[in-house]
This record gives structure tokens, C-alpha cells and sequence, in this order.
């Protein structure tokens, strides 16, 4: 679910909420957006990488971002788990070290992954049912490949 959700939720220029298309889309309708003068303030983004103030004149913007989740390593990194999902997390990650094994204990270990599968399932219906923003993280996310089609 998360996979569609735009890294971007918001950004304000000079305080005041703004529009935040996407590159192929303000290219496409006002080729000169970068230096015209007179257009509404905005925030132009393309990936993940890319963002502009347009038109280009001294402003402030601020923007409101969705984190990456870290990746676990060595270093003592953590991932926050709630403790309704403890016992899923746990009973995948036995699923997941019994690979190695392979053959009858692996099998064996098969309801932990779907108990696990279950829970993500169970909380991304949640998120989807009760989660504030949640049309706007899969219209805006999308955008840009509804303007430009790969």
C-alpha cells in the first residue's frame, strides 16, 4: 500500500499552502515555468529528487515529507513495531531463519508467514478504511504516471 504513496504530502510558499505538480505536467502546460512572471506560486517535483519553487523569484517553501524506513543493520538500528503486530513480526522473522533448513521444518513454519501476511493485511484494510490523507497519498502518488505514462 505505502509503495503508492507519494513522498510528498504538502508544501506552503511564503506561508500560504500551494499546489504541487508534477515536472511533466507544468512542462507541459507553461513551458517557461521556471522564469514566468504572474503565475500562482507552486512546488514543482519529479521523483524523489527533484523539487523546484516556481515561479524562480526569492521565496521560502516548506515542505511536508514522508521518511524513508530505515534499513536494519549491524549498528543496533531499530524499527518501531506495535505491540499488536510483535508476535506477526517475530513469527516471520522464524519463518524467514528456518529457510535454511529447508524441507519438513521449513514447512512447518508456514502458518507464522500467513499469520504474518494476515496482519499486514488486516492493518493495510485499516489504514485504507480510517487513515487520514489516505486518497490523497494514491491520487497524488500516481500523478505523474498518469501525465506521463511509462
Amino acid at each position: 500500500m505505502f509503495q503508492q504513496a507519494n513522498w510528498m504530502l504538502q508544501a506552503t510558499v511564503n506561508g500560504v499552502g500551494c499546489d504541487t505538480p508534477p515536472l511533466g505536467s507544468k512542462d507541459w502546460f507553461l513551458p517557461e515555468w521556471e522564469t514566468a512572471a504572474g503565475q500562482i506560486p507552486c512546488v514543482v517535483q519529479d521523483g524523489i529528487d527533484f523539487v523546484a519553487v516556481a515561479p524562480g523569484i526569492p521565496s521560502s517553501a516548506s515542505l511536508t515529507l514522508v521518511q524513508n524506513a530505515p534499513i536494519l543493520d549491524a549498528t543496533g538500528t531499530y524499527i518501531q513495531v506495535t505491540r499488536d503486530s510483535w508476535d506477526s513480526v517475530l513469527g516471520m522473522a522464524q519463518h524467514l531463519a528456518a529457510f535454511k533448513m529447508g524441507g519438513e521444518d521449513f514447512a512447518t513454519t508456514m502458518p507464522l508467514m500467513d499469520d504474518f501476511l494476515g496482519k499486514c493485511k488486516q492493518d493495510n484494510e485499516r489504514v485504507v478504511t480510517y487513515g487520514l490523507y489516505s486518497e490523497v497519498l494514491f491520487t497524488q502518488g500516481k500523478e505523474q504516471d498518469r501525465v506521463e505514462p511509462r
